[in-house]
């Protein structure tokens, strides 16, 4: 089964209130040499002032629009 099959399968949901910031100061101190982070979430929370590493969010249906993510490239999950 590829990854497309798989994500597919996925029930997604979300809550809100996600603090982003430590994933991104953890990648930062602990994987130095990663280049691209993605993330699945619904989108609403707290998001760190730039970007430290590429980005890739992974919006559910019942999240926030995709213009109010401060960075990174988005993509809409149906």
């Amino acid at each position: 089964m590829c990854i497309r099959d798989r994500l597919k399968q996925l029930k997604v949901h979300g809550y809100g209130g996600t603090d982003f910031r430590p994933v991104f100061e953890y990648v930062k101190k602990n994987i130095p040499n990663a280049r691209l982070l993605i993330y699945f979430t619904d989108g609403f929370g707290e998001y760190p002032k730039k970007a430290s590493i590429e980005t890739i969010w992974v919006l559910c249906k019942e999240s926030i629009e995709p213009y109010k993510i401060p960075f990174g490239k988005v993509i809409k999950m149906d």
